[in-house]
C-alpha cells in the first residue's frame, strides 16, 4: 500500500512537472509567434482556420473521450487483454475514418465555413480558406492521438499523454524561426499537421506495450 502510494506521488509530481514545463513551451510559442507575425491578417487567418479545424477536431474528440476509459476499462475486467484491444481497435477504425470523412467535407467546404465563422474576413479570406485547407488532414491524427492518449490514462499511465502538448510548441516555434521567410503564414498551418502526425509517433511506443491493433 506504501510502495503504491509513493508511485502515485512520484507520478502526480512528474506530471505536473511535464505540465508546467509544456506551459512555458506555449508561452514561449507566443512570444515567438507575436515577434515573427504580430497582430497581422495573416496571423489572423491561420487563427481562424485553427479554430476552424478545431471545431472538427472536438466534434470527434467529444464522442471519444468520455467513453474510452470506463468501456475499456469494463471490457479488459470482463473479457481480457484480447477484448480490450479489439474495442480500441474498433475505435481507431471506426473513428478514423469519420475523421477522413469529416476532413474531406471541411476541405470541400471551406470557403462557406469560412464565411459563417469570419464573415469580416475579406482582405485575406482567400488565405484563410488556404489554411483551413491545409490544415485538414491533421484531423485524423489528431483523432488518432486522442484516442491512444485515453487508452494510455485508462492504463493509468498519465506521463505520455501530457507529452503530446510539445510537439505542437515545437512545430510552431521552428516554423516561425526557420520557413517565416520562406512559406509566409503557410508554414504554421504545415507545422500544425507535422505536430498531429508527431502526437501519434511520441504516444505509439508507450501505447504498444498495453495495446495491440487487432482489427476485424
Amino acid at each position: 500500500m506504501e510502495h503504491k502510494h509513493r508511485s502515485l506521488m512520484q507520478t502526480t509530481v512528474l506530471v505536473t512537472l511535464v505540465i508546467f514545463i509544456s506551459k512555458l513551451f506555449g508561452f514561449l510559442r507566443e512570444m515567438v509567434l507575436a515577434a515573427k507575425f504580430g497582430a497581422t491578417a495573416e496571423s489572423d487567418s491561420y487563427i481562424m482556420g485553427y479554430g476552424i479545424l478545431s471545431v472538427f477536431v472536438l466534434m470527434i474528440n467529444s464522442c471519444t473521450s468520455s467513453t474510452i476509459i470506463p468501456i475499456y476499462s469494463d471490457a479488459l475486467q470482463s473479457g481480457g487483454k484480447r477484448t480490450a484491444n479489439r474495442y480500441i481497435s474498433n475505435m481507431i477504425s471506426t473513428f478514423g475514418i469519420v475523421a477522413i470523412l469529416l476532413g474531406i467535407l471541411g476541405f470541400a467546404l471551406s470557403e462557406p465555413l469560412v464565411r459563417i465563422a469570419a464573415p469580416g474576413f475579406t482582405d485575406n479570406f482567400q488565405t484563410t480558406v488556404n489554411m483551413t485547407r491545409i490544415m485538414m488532414p491533421s484531423l485524423i491524427f489528431f483523432c488518432i492521438s486522442n484516442i491512444l492518449a485515453s487508452l494510455l490514462n485508462a492504463r493509468e499511465q498519465f506521463i505520455a499523454p501530457q507529452l503530446v502538448g510539445f510537439s505542437y510548441s515545437i512545430c510552431i516555434i521552428i516554423a516561425s524561426l526557420a520557413f517565416r521567410d520562406t512559406w509566409g503564414v503557410s508554414a504554421l498551418a504545415y507545422a500544425t499537421n507535422v505536430s498531429a502526425v508527431l502526437q501519434v509517433a511520441i504516444l505509439l511506443p508507450f501505447a504498444r506495450r498495453a495495446f495491440e491493433y487487432t482489427p476485424r
